[in-house]
């Protein structure tokens, strides 16, 4: 086995192999994907600079400028002719339209041919120039300190990190422009809802003030529509008008809930380190959500549009570990509980339709799902496996007693992998050799 390498990873199959590596992402074009065009031109009147961005008059293709070429004429003279070597294009230039940019004007001679040097110096040199201008387009997240967390949803990459003023967390994903801000949207608190239910997609309209927002997310957390009695939040995402102390109506229907003042914007304290899970608890192709949870603000639901928070009722709302097991969202907080949602509803933490708690004694390092169907849970200093698939048969198993996990070092490889105080383990090893250095798998690389 090699002991020691650079530059070199475990190969797919059997081996090693040189590192294939890493390149910046923002949604951007990738480096190692970028390509250049030759745009010949003529009739130049005002010079081109490298970096500007061209757009064709009449085609409305668009591309930046690598590096300009003037083989006849001048631009004072308005018939300077030569070739823009261009890169990120956009759309098909068309010959003899108007070519332009910040300062630059000119004709096309043609349309712009991707990678058409005519010697191989050329073409290599371009190749080059047009990777090295897409890596240094490629930005960092914007903001300050560390990353709090990336992960990748519905093909979107998403990443936290602390605003310039380290005041909030702010959530940003990847865009074809880079790294855009996520609007969060707003809350609405409610009470005395009922008997007519409020559902996801009413048009709410506040009696006194007029102010209509759509419902996105409809979150109770105590009583019941039928009884009059729900109390809870909306989410939404933007809504028309301010509303203020008054009754909520749905088109027709008056007093279907009674709110005391506006929505608020919602906001991340800053700081935390983000966990997440992408799951599909309702059934529908359409509903597969991003969860995540940071041990500094409440869990979320994210179906990359609108952003829930997830309320549990624990007086410290701010999980640190997240999983998913037998349909039921499992969140670890601090000082050894475990809470579950209700089976199939992770806004919902109900006992009375399935949410519960369960006690550890530790505090919790991670979560991981076992081969078979079972949840492990894994503490600092012992480890339990969840086996069943409800309260109604939930079989909580002390599995060690003296092998825990230090955390954020929990990983599903096969089998869970993680690191303790002797050394780099498994879960299948602790099973087969007990709490002893027999245990580990890094004896090989341990001093």
């Amino acid at each position: 086995a090699v002991r020691l390498s650079e530059n070199y990873e475990p190969g797919i199959v059997y081996g090693y192999r040189r590192i294939d590596g890493f390149e910046r992402s923002d949604g951007r074009p990738r480096p190692s994907a970028a390509s250049y065009w030759v745009l010949n031109f003529d009739a130049g009147s005002a010079d081109f600079a490298v970096a500007d961005i061209i757009t064709g008059g009449t085609s409305g293709a668009t591309g930046e400028v690598l590096v300009v070429t003037v083989t006849s004429g001048t631009w004072g003279g308005g018939d300077a002719a030569g070739k823009l070597i261009l890169f990120n294009v956009s759309g098909t230039f068309q010959d003899n339209e108007a070519i332009t940019a910040a300062g630059g004007a000119a004709v096309a001679n043609g349309g712009a041919s991707k990678r058409g040097a005519t010697n191989d110096t050329d073409d290599s040199t371009w190749l080059q120039a047009a990777i090295e201008a897409t890596r240094t387009d490629i930005q960092a997240v914007p903001g300050s300190g560390r990353l709090l967390g990336v992960w990748m949803y519905a093909g979107v990459k998403y990443a936290f990190r602390n605003n310039a003023g380290g005041t909030a967390a702010v959530m940003f994903k990847s865009s074809a422009s880079g790294w855009t801000t996520v609007d969060l949207g707003r809350m609405l608190n409610f009470t005395s809802g009922g008997v007519t239910e409020i559902v996801e997609g009413n048009v709410i309209t506040g009696a006194i003030s007029g102010a209509t927002a759509t419902v996105k997310r409809v979150v109770v957390t105590s009583g019941d529509w039928a009884a009059g009695t729900a109390a809870g939040y909306f989410v939404f995402t933007s809504q028309t008008g301010t509303f203020q102390a008054e009754n909520l109506n749905v088109g027709a229907t008056p007093n279907l809930a009674t709110i005391s003042g506006n929505s608020a914007a919602q906001t991340l304290l800053p700081g935390g380190r983000y966990e997440f899970v992408n799951k599909n608890f309702y059934g529908s192709t359409a509903t597969r959500r991003m969860y995540g949870c940071d041990g500094i603000n409440k869990a979320f639901e994210f179906d990359g549009v609108t952003y829930c928070p997830i309320t549990t009722g624990m007086s410290d709302d701010t999980p640190i570990h997240i999983s998913e097991f037998k349909k039921h969202l499992f969140l670890g907080f601090r000082k050894g509980s475990v809470q579950h949602s209700a089976p199939g509803e992770p806004l919902v933490w109900d006992a009375v339709i399935g949410a519960s708690e369960i006690a550890t004694g530790d505090e919790i390092t991670g979560f991981a799902l076992v081969p078979g169907g079972v949840l492990a849970v894994l503490n600092r200093n012992q480890t339990y496996l969840l086996y069943g698939s409800s309260i109604a048969d939930w079989d909580f198993r002390q599995h060690s007693d003296d092998s825990g996990a230090i955390e954020w070092s929990v990983q599903s490889i096969g089998a869970p992998r993680y690191i303790d105080d002797r050394g780099m383990t498994s879960l299948d090893a602790v099973q087969n050799f007990g709490d002893f250095a027999a245990s580990t798998f890094s004896q090989k690389i341990q001093k």
